[in-house]
């Protein structure tokens, strides 16, 4: 696997309301006992190559526009994570 293909169906998932938030760390308590808590300006999110697909209500998905090797998506993705805001550490319960 040398490359990541485009697609606008898959990405990594964010939450955009409460509600959705809520469930997320609902379905992350039954594997991990604390999940960190990040947050991000979607206006930062410029990253050639890289595009947030809001897909449904709560949801939405970073995506890749073009096909891009894996360290070249490796290096965007770690200036997406530059870009994100650490608000705290959340214990959770199963």
């Amino acid at each position: 696997m040398k490359y990541v293909e485009a697609s606008s169906e898959v990405g990594l998932s964010f939450a955009t309301n409460m509600k959705k938030f809520k469930k997320l760390i609902k379905s992350k308590a039954r594997f991990h006992p604390e999940v960190d808590i990040y947050a991000i300006d979607e206006t930062m999110l410029m990253v050639d190559g890289l595009r947030i697909v809001h897909d449904r209500l709560g949801h939405a998905s970073l995506t890749v526009t073009k096909r891009t090797s894996v360290p070249e998506l490796i290096k965007k993705l770690e200036i997406v994570a530059r870009k994100l805001e650490k608000i705290g550490r959340m214990r959770v319960a199963p």
